[in-house]
């Protein structure tokens, strides 16, 4: 995943940027209220499956979310899922979404 880029767009309209550096994972909220602002790096594994599918998995150790990504450049679609952190409690998302 070294030095990919990719902007992708949930059903809900939230759409991010994600890149992929040396000094690990990046992203930003491009719906959100600061779209200009990075979050990251993060340190982050990947590995390719087969041809063009990668699965990608980082923590989010300031913020306490878990999230994994499926990424399949090869049809344009992004499996994510996710245990994220909200105030004390928890929650899960699980969406398939398309890149834009």
């Amino acid at each position: 995943m070294q030095g990919k880029n990719i902007v992708y767009r949930y059903g809900n309209g939230h759409s991010y940027n994600l890149k992929c550096e040396g000094a690990g994972l990046s992203y930003r909220d491009l719906s959100g209220s600061e779209p200009d602002i990075w979050l990251g790096p993060f340190q982050y594994n990947s590995t390719e499956i087969e041809s063009g599918v990668y699965f990608l998995a980082w923590h989010e150790e300031s913020r306490g979310d878990y999230v994994t990504l499926l990424i399949n450049f090869n049809k344009d679609q992004i499996n994510s899922s996710a245990i994220v952190a909200n105030k004390d409690t928890y929650f899960t998302h699980a969406h398939i979404v398309n890149e834009s």
